[in-house]
C-alpha cells in the first residue's frame, strides 16, 4: 500500500510538470523571409489605365441605361423603366431625378413600400418634390404621372 501511494505521489507530481511545459512556451526559430516586390512605374501605370478605362465603360453604361429608361417612361412601360434604372444604379453612378421618378413609377404600380424607399433616398439626396410627394402619400392623397420628372 505504501508503495503504491508512493508510485501515485510521483505520478502526480510528474504529470504536474509536464503539463506546466508545453510546446507553445518557447516560441520557434526561424528565419523570415519576405516576398513583398514593389510595383514597378510601369506596372502601376497600366493598374491605373484599367481601372480608369472601366470607369468610362461604367459611366457609358450609366448613359445609355438610363437614357433606355427615360425612353421607356415616355412610352408608359413602367416595368422596362425599373428594369433599365436597376441597371443604372447598379454601375456605382447615380442621380436624384432617377431615385425621384424610381419612387414614383413604384407608387403607380402599387408598390408602396418601394416607392416609400426610393422617395426617401431621392429627399436624402437633396430632392425637394420628394419631401412633397411623400408628405401628400402620408395623408393618402392621389399621386399620378403628372408627378414625373421627365
Amino acid at each position: 500500500m505504501k508503495n503504491i501511494l508512493l508510485f501515485v505521489f510521483w505520478g502526480v507530481c510528474v504529470i504536474q510538470t509536464r503539463a506546466q511545459v508545453n510546446r507553445f512556451d518557447v516560441p520557434v526559430q526561424s528565419t523570415y523571409v519576405s516576398q513583398y516586390e514593389p510595383l514597378s512605374y510601369d506596372e502601376m501605370m497600366l493598374m491605373e489605365m484599367g481601372q480608369v478605362a472601366k470607369e468610362a465603360l461604367l459611366k457609358k453604361q450609366y448613359e445609355e441605361s438610363v437614357q433606355q429608361a427615360y425612353n421607356y417612361l415616355r412610352k408608359g412601360n413602367n416595368y422596362w423603366f425599373i428594369y433599365y434604372v436597376h441597371q443604372a444604379l447598379n454601375t456605382g453612378y447615380y442621380n436624384v431625378s432617377l431615385y425621384y421618378n424610381l419612387g414614383i413609377v413604384y407608387y403607380l404600380e402599387n408598390e408602396k413600400r418601394k416607392s416609400k424607399k426610393y422617395l426617401k433616398k431621392a429627399k436624402r439626396k437633396g430632392s425637394y418634390r420628394a419631401q412633397i410627394v411623400l408628405e401628400l402619400i402620408k395623408k393618402k392623397r392621389a399621386v399620378d404621372e403628372s408627378y414625373l420628372d421627365i
